[in-house]
């Protein structure tokens, strides 16, 4: 949607724009804020139009997609204010069927997984392509014989349930552990220097912070593999250190990427020293759960979880 503002007007002030744009769509995820006074609610993208956009509610799907302006949403029919749910209808957040993990890596891939999934049952190659180019309630229907839209199910119906996912924490210190690595992840992340040094190594720093995150999430709900995968990862990132500071590296084909994904961080002292004690005690902790020493509360979480990742 940047792409003609771009073309149009000098690039600075199109990130400028772009810039501005995302910091007015922050502040209108809350349901502390119930609604602007005088006619701004006619006008603007609110925290209760936008309350609607996320709903996954039958009657919230497809609304209210104004980022900073609602009128697009009032001229093209697309606009439901908050206040006409029916029976005065709670809104339930979330997307149809309702992800169950906090991982970005795999929110960002379930979707198509379900597209692979309808493809793949689809009988014909027409049936196939069709699921291709119409919306996500296109699929096959045996009983008909042929591909149909389905409805948004009610919230309450098996595939829209009304309860949130909400796994139970695992062992305090495997919950400990999660909340440093994340935050140790947010550090690192705005101490690279990757983002601005070529597309490649911006690719390579999103893959690292990406997993990152996801091996956070899977610890936190339980996942039976999360603590391999952090070993795993814990021993990449232990290397990137070693090849971005050690003078006898500065050779090695992964050097010069290691600095970039590390930046000031590989400079600092004080921050090697945090990653040092954290890598130390991530190993130690992993090994406790992955060798079955720390498995009782680990093992009570993921069945209360009903996950076994």
């Amino acid at each position: 949607m940047y792409l003609p503002a771009a073309l149009l007007v000098p690039p600075p002030l199109a990130y400028v724009h772009k810039a501005f744009n995302l910091l007015w769509q922050f502040w209108l995820h809350t349901r502390v804020i119930d609604r602007l006074p005088g006619g701004l609610e006619l006008v603007l993208n609110t925290p209760s139009h936008h309350r609607v956009h996320h709903g996954r509610n039958p009657w919230a799907i497809d609304r209210n997609f104004g980022a900073v302006l609602i009128v697009w949403d009032r001229l093209f029919g697309t606009f439901f204010d908050e206040s006409w749910a029916p029976g005065a209808e709670a809104l339930v957040y979330g997307v149809v069927p309702p992800i169950r993990g906090f991982s970005p890596i795999w929110s960002s891939l379930v979707e198509w997984q379900s597209l692979a999934e309808r493809v793949i049952a689809a009988p014909g190659l027409f049936d196939k392509m069709s699921i291709l180019w119409h919306g996500p309630g296109w699929r096959y229907s045996a009983k008909a014989g042929r591909c149909r839209s389905f409805d948004v199910p009610p919230v309450g119906h098996r595939f829209n349930p009304a309860e949130s996912y909400d796994p139970p924490l695992p062992h305090p210190l495997v919950t400990a552990y999660a909340t440093a690595v994340f935050l140790h992840t947010v550090a690192l992340f705005f101490m690279s220097s990757a983002w601005a040094a070529s597309a490649g190594s911006a690719a390579v720093a999103a893959a690292v912070f990406g997993s990152s995150l996801h091996c956070v999430t899977a610890l936190l709900e339980g996942g039976t593999w999360a603590p391999r995968l952090e070993l795993a990862r814990l021993v990449v990132l232990g290397a990137a250190f070693v090849v971005a500071v050690h003078p006898a590296a500065a050779t090695l084909p992964f050097s010069e990427a290691s600095r970039q994904l590390l930046g000031t961080a590989a400079c600092s002292v004080p921050f090697q020293a945090v990653t040092l004690s954290l890598a130390v005690s991530g190993v130690l902790l992993m090994a406790m759960l992955a060798w079955g020493w720390l498995r009782g509360p680990l093992d009570a979480s993921a069945a209360a979880c009903g996950k076994d990742q």
